[in-house]
């Protein structure tokens, strides 16, 4: 029985349907027109806001206003409306609503209502036909009952609207899926006016082909994030949680976590919904620790600069600005916090401790993929160590018997016990505003001193008119020794004077070297002989004051070294971290633990371990910047070092593939978020985790975010029905999990058997098999989607790529090598990837070349890079082995592929 036997008046009621929907398409985008003709008269209003039209915030509001209003008529002019809705609501008053993309601008006289899909009332768009959906409004919540549902895809064409109707649903028919709703009326009008019985039929057979049960994706044919303009219920929740929530949306790919977490972006970066007054409300009690206005206040990561590109167009389909400084990958903005904010890495002008070595040279593979203990057993020596020192300081200054600090003495003491007992922050704060009178007598001391030290440098300088020159000869042969970095010459100097000229550097480095010298008589602890200040100290021999001058200034060297300890107590806390962090290293590696002890270098450390020390360095200032009292005197040059971190913080901070983040990582982005508001938005799949350090699970994730919310997701938009057949396979027989990811309703997902090729060692038969099947594509699908050509080395990018482009020359298509995973080439180009690059992309086609290789290359996370590359596909996977089978851990999936595409037998049901 046909759909028609079964409700004979499906038809009448469709065509109905479609005459509503074209009329209105017509009437939103002429009104459209009408008002950007007008300049969007309606945003003259604005100008009432305030007492005289000479005001620049009235201006700035009308010229802010006009531009949105500009931008939302130009959107409707394009696409006047994605989905219409039928509702009754709780009065039982009957309305048709048509959800827009943007901003809507009502049609005057029209029956229509029509809302923007970012509002409260869009809400109805991710109803189902049959259910309510309350939603809050203006005057209170209210309940609707969906009674009719379509999704539109508007085009105009010769002059005319059109639209695809997709999951059209009411009450009484459907869901159905019309492929044109003026083609459907033009075949349901002819075939009233005939009376021909068998162009009756042919018009039936012809309404058969536009008029479906099911709907089908439409084919990527250019990189890019798909189109989901509408979210579905799931998403549309978390989407519109509020502001200050931290979220973790977890589920395999294509379930649209990327768009949720971009749509969210722009629905925070400009919350003008009545329902978001609490969120503007919390904007406004955060808007002084900004640096930014709230609009730009957000920070996405990303593991991989070609996501980052990737995701482009998609910010920009939002209308969200993503410029580099917004949008980062998180090894860049490392750098940045390390070297440029923190002095962990070094700068060209020798600020610094580190230069970063990028293969994790000195740390040992289980630490690397186990950080949070390492993280731990780090801070609690580094806190320990600080805060004892400040102990034993106190104590020391009080034996000393300074009269003039006397009174201050207590409180530091107090102070640096009650940091040692773990409550760092109040310790902090209690020490910083004791140290101005310790930073005045500081100053006074040091002022003593550097004039001795200094006025010996003079009295050899004019004993010896080439001393300053042949010193600066030595310092510039002198290699940094590794055994003495742990001196910190801004402990005694200003940590501002930093020697502009090359005989300003050499006076300071002698003046330093006296002054250790001076302390180490004193102290009766020399230098060692081969570190740096040793062998300065060789040089200098007898270019200096006597001995026993030596011992009688290191006594005041003392008291100076005492009092810097106390003058600025959160710098030396945060500049200090390296050096206390060589000294866990050092005891950690020579007890065997965390570290491989013969590779360290001391002037050397790996991307994992500049993330601990910024973690350990950042988590302090953090919790400062949550303190009235500091946030109220934060441009007082005693804060700089929060006032730094301030600089750097966004009102949103988002991450997209966040398991493939370590879980300090993931702590130190959640840093950078607005302590008054502390939003933090991630997503990704534990499945899909391709580096050894990323977060394996939800206790990782809870152990950077102890609050999180984790909400897990399971319906995929991506792939076909064998495609998603197989990705679950895949986990299931290298992990055992059983995997429950769903097919959208009234979805065809009907694809194409993956294929297998073997024996594909050579360069030139691998190149010949993939031109084969990309041919074989092209008759399936017109025009070619995207493909990507998957590799398991950037080594192979270039052979494989040329070996293809040669292959393909008869089919005149274009291959792009993406060396280093660069975004390269135009839309219909055939794009060669290593594997490492393409987390979170999206092809139509994907062919992952010689997988056996890659199981011996990466055994640790082959099952990793298989399931991501093979979940790169939406139709089509081809998968290629040097030799005769599939490896060994994945070849009972080897039924589940064909051989080749052949017309004839390639689609499957």
């Amino acid at each position: 029985m046909t759909q028609d036997e079964q409700n004979p008046g499906r038809d009448e009621q469709v065509e109905a349907f479609a005459n509503e929907v074209l009329a209105a398409l017509q009437a939103i985008a002429s009104n459209a027109e009408r008002l950007r003709s007008q300049g969007g008269a309606s945003t003259a209003n604005v100008l009432a806001n305030y007492n005289a039209v000479t005001d620049n915030r009235a201006f700035n509001a009308y010229s802010r206003v006009t531009e949105e209003v500009q931008i939302s008529l130009a959107a409707l002019i394009r696409e006047p409306a994605l989905v219409r809705v039928v509702a009754v609501d709780e009065d039982e008053k009957l309305g048709t609503y048509y959800i827009c993309r943007e901003t809507a601008h009502g049609v005057p006289g029209s029956p229509w209502k029509l809302a923007g899909r970012n509002t409260a009332i869009g809400r109805l768009a991710t109803g189902k036909v049959g259910n309510e959906i309350d939603i809050r409004l203006p005057k209170g919540e209210q309940s609707y009952l969906i009674l009719e549902r379509a999704e539109l895809a508007p085009s105009f064409k010769s002059q005319m609207w059109d639209a695809v109707g997709r999951k059209i649903h009411s009450q009484s028919y459907g869901p159905l899926n019309v492929d044109s709703l003026r083609a459907f009326l033009s075949a349901v009008g002819q075939a009233k006016d005939s009376d021909d019985p068998f162009e009756a039929e042919l018009l039936q057979e012809r309404l058969a082909e536009i008029v479906k049960d099911k709907t089908r994706r439409a084919f990527l044919t250019k990189m890019g994030l798909r189109d989901q303009p509408i979210l579905d219920e799931f998403q549309d929740a978390v989407f519109r949680l509020p502001l200050n929530r931290r979220l973790l949306i977890i589920g395999p790919p294509g379930t649209g976590k990327t768009t949720t977490l971009i749509r969210r972006l722009g629905f925070m970066a400009r919350p003008n919904e009545p329902e978001q007054e609490q969120d503007r409300q919390l904007i406004e009690r955060a808007h002084f620790e900004g640096a930014v206005a709230h609009a730009d206040s957000w920070l996405m990561f990303t593991p991989t600069d070609l996501l980052k590109d990737y995701l482009q167009e998609a910010f920009n389909r939002e209308r969200i600005p993503a410029p580099d400084r917004n949008v980062s990958t998180w090894t860049n903005k490392r750098r940045e916090l390390a070297r440029n904010q923190f002095r962990i890495l070094r700068a060209s002008d020798g600020r610094g401790a580190f230069t970063q070595k990028d293969d994790e040279p000195f740390i040992t593979a289980a630490t690397l993929t186990d950080q949070i203990p390492w993280f731990e057993a780090f801070d609690l020596s580094q806190k320990a160590k600080f805060w004892g020192d400040l102990m034993s300081n106190a104590d020391a200054l009080a034996a000393h018997g300074d009269p003039e600090i006397n009174r201050q003495i207590f409180v530091l003491g107090a102070a640096a016990r009650k940091g040692h007992d773990g409550d760092d922050k109040d310790a902090m704060i209690d020490l910083v505003e004791a140290s101005t009178r310790i930073r005045n007598r500081l100053e006074a001391v040091r002022d003593q001193t550097r004039e001795l030290f200094e006025g010996a440098f003079r009295i050899e300088q004019r004993k010896d008119p080439s001393f300053a020159q042949q010193f600066a000869a030595f310092l510039d042969t002198l290699r940094q020794a590794e055994d003495d970095s742990d001196d910190v010459d801004d402990e005694d100097e200003d940590a501002s004077a930093t020697p502009q000229g090359r005989m300003q550097a050499t006076q300071r480095a002698y003046v330093n070297n006296l002054r250790r010298q001076a302390l180490g008589l004193y102290m009766k602890d020399r230098p060692r002989p081969a570190s740096r200040a040793g062998q300065i100290a060789q040089w200098i021999a007898d270019r200096r004051p006597d001995d026993a001058g030596l011992v009688e200034t290191g006594k005041a060297v003392r008291l100076q070294r005492l009092l810097a300890s106390f003058a600025d107590p959160l710098r030396r806390y945060v500049n200090a971290t390296p050096n206390r962090y060589r000294q866990f290293r050092r005891e950690a590696a020579s007890e065997g633990k965390w570290y491989v002890e013969d590779k360290i270098n001391e002037r050397e450390a790996g991307p994992a371990e500049i993330d601990l020390m910024l973690l350990a360095s950042l988590s302090l200032p953090a919790a400062l910047l949550e303190d009235r009292r500091v946030l109220n005197a934060l441009n007082e040059p005693r804060w700089t070092i929060v006032a730094s971190l301030r600089n750097q913080l966004r009102n949103q901070i988002a991450v997209d593939e966040a398991t493939d983040f370590s879980p300090v990582q993931l702590a130190l982005m959640g840093l950078l978020a607005t302590r008054t508001i502390q939003s933090f938005f991630a997503c990704g799949d534990f499945n899909q985790r391709i580096t050894k350090w990323g977060a394996k699970g939800s206790d990782d994730m809870q152990w950077a975010f102890p609050d999180i919310d984790v909400r897990r997701i399971s319906i995929t938009y991506r792939h076909s029905q064998q495609l998603g057949h197989l990705a679950s396979e895949i986990i299931r027989v290298c992990s055992g999990e059983v995997t429950a990811a769903a097919s959208p309703e009234n979805m065809d997902n009907t694809g194409y058997a993956p294929v297998f090729g073997t024996e594909l060692a050579s360069i030139d038969a691998l190149g010949q098999w993939l031109a084969e099947r990309i041919g074989e594509i092209e008759k399936l699908s017109r025009p070619l989607p995207t493909v990507a050509v998957l590799v398991n080395d950037e080594r192979h990018v270039v052979p494989v790529a040329d070996s293809l482009r040669n292959a393909l020359q008869d089919y005149n298509l274009h291959v792009e090598s993406c060396i280093n995973g660069k975004h390269a080439g135009n839309d219909n180009d055939v794009r060669v990837f290593d594997v490492q690059h393409i987390k979170g992309l999206e092809f139509e086609s994907v062919f992952f070349v010689n997988v056996d290789e890659l199981a011996e290359l990466k055994p640790d996370l082959f099952d990793k890079f298989l399931y991501v590359g093979a979940t790169r596909a939406a139709t089509f996977l081809g998968m290629t082995c040097s030799g005769r089978a599939l490896p060994e851990r994945i070849e009972s999936l080897a039924p589940l592929f064909g051989k080749d595409w052949d017309i004839d037998t390639a689609r499957t049901g």
